[in-house]
């Protein structure tokens, strides 16, 4: 099965992995965490979040999708409780980037995630077409 690769236009092409590739009707969308003057103005919970989720939207329009076609989200916190403590703030960010769309989801917390510095990484499947 031949994949199609997915790009933002406005973002440098990562190293050893790809933003988002597509094929046999799903995209894949690979882990985003908070835009990088978000991360490096240390912003928590809240910020890094709607920040992470921005760009899994930005990801997700680079492959001609919408929000109503995510099927899944994964999203990886290194603080469960401030997770739990932000969730009415989390709340608009959410229903505005996802066009009010609410996708299965998991939510689990990890002991750390690759930029020391993000506290929140989403990655998520949408249907292609």
């Amino acid at each position: 099965m031949p994949l199609t690769i997915h790009q933002p236009s406005d973002r440098p092409r990562p190293s050893g992995y790809n933003e988002a590739a597509s094929g046999g009707g799903v995209i894949a969308i690979a882990g985003q965490v908070a835009a990088e003057h978000v991360l490096a103005a240390g912003g928590g919970c809240v910020r890094q979040f709607g920040s992470a989720l921005a760009r899994f939207r930005e990801v997700l329009d680079s492959a001609g999708a919408d929000p109503d076609d995510v099927l899944l989200l994964r999203i990886y916190v290194t603080d469960i409780e401030a997770y739990r403590a932000s969730t009415k703030e989390l709340g608009p960010a959410f229903r505005e980037t996802m066009a009010g769309h609410f996708p299965a989801s998991t939510l689990v917390e990890v002991s750390s995630l690759v930029d020391e510095r993000a506290v929140v990484e989403i990655e998520g499947l949408a249907a292609a077409g």
